[in-house]
């Protein structure tokens, strides 16, 4: 809905929402469920996180992560 909101919905091919899966982060399911939407292996995947539960269920997936907290420059 923020996408849509915002006017960039149309940017992405698929969009994976807490209501996708049964268990949130920092359980793997999430990450999980978008490489199975885009067809591509969890190992390939990068995830841009700024949780602490982002950033472990990335890794629960396998896939590597970068923690946008601690990009210099990064605003919120």
């Amino acid at each position: 809905m923020t996408l849509e909101r915002v006017g960039i919905r149309t940017l992405f091919d698929h969009v994976v929402a807490i209501g996708t899966v049964c268990r949130g982060k920092p359980a793997p399911d999430l990450f999980l469920a978008a490489s199975e939407r885009l067809g591509v292996a969890p190992e390939t995947c990068h995830v841009y996180e700024d949780s602490d539960e982002g950033l472990e269920a990335a890794s629960r997936a396998g896939m590597s992560a970068l923690d946008v907290r601690e990009v210099p420059g990064l605003t919120r």
